[in-house]
């Protein structure tokens, strides 16, 4: 009966054991399917001081922490490369405006012809480099172009602004001028009444 029982119970803890293995499995799976769709960003933790009291900076503890972690140095060699990659097409939409009329890529160009064109006016040859899909753009490469961007935004903004202006000035002067005419239309018109009273009274 022992025998029988423990022949029962060998398949049994088999199962188990099986069951325990594929459970693990699929989780692992579901793991790895939810880390290759998800958009993974390095996070390093600090620790601003010691007593960990709120707003209370220790600056030669977080710099000593940064140095050991390797972190200053990954950000030295991440700048060193080009940091910052846009798709073509992003750089066209957000971009374009910045270049002067005259010498922007035609409506119809293909992305990476239009996306080189524009880096090409905007940036010094070595802060960029055109991939297949994206553009590949030095440290501080984006920011010069967001200069760029501004810098042409602003200008428009101001010619907007004084095109406004000019309209409602003018606008302002012809009633003002429409406004005197009808004054001295109606100063006329007084005068040549007075004047037509005046001989009525003459015998």
């Amino acid at each position: 009966l022992g025998a029988a029982a423990n022949a029962g119970g060998g398949p049994r803890r088999k199962v188990r054991f099986q069951g325990v293995v594929a459970k693990f499995q699929r989780q692992l799976e579901e793991l790895m399917g939810a880390l290759d769709a998800s958009d993974l960003h390095f996070i390093c933790c600090v620790k601003p001081n010691m007593s960990k009291q709120a707003w209370t900076w220790d600056e030669p503890m977080v710099a000593r922490q940064l140095r050991n972690s390797g972190l200053l140095q990954a950000v030295q060699v991440y700048g060193q490369g080009f940091p910052d990659r846009l798709f073509h097409s992003e750089i066209v939409a957000r971009f374009r405006a910045a270049v002067p009329e005259g010498r922007r890529p035609k409506d119809g160009a293909r992305p990476r012809e239009a996306c080189a064109a524009i880096l090409g006016q905007l940036l010094a040859k070595g802060d960029y480099e055109i991939g297949a899909t994206k553009a590949f753009l030095k440290a501080g490469a984006l920011g010069r172009l967001r200069a760029h961007r501004d810098k042409a935004m602003a200008d428009k903004v101001v010619r907007l602004q004084a095109a406004a202006r000019g309209m409602v000035a003018r606008l302002r002067y012809r009633e003002a001028l429409a406004a005197k005419q009808a004054e001295e239309r109606r100063k006329e018109a007084r005068k040549q009444q007075q004047e037509a009273e005046v001989l009525r009274t003459v015998p």
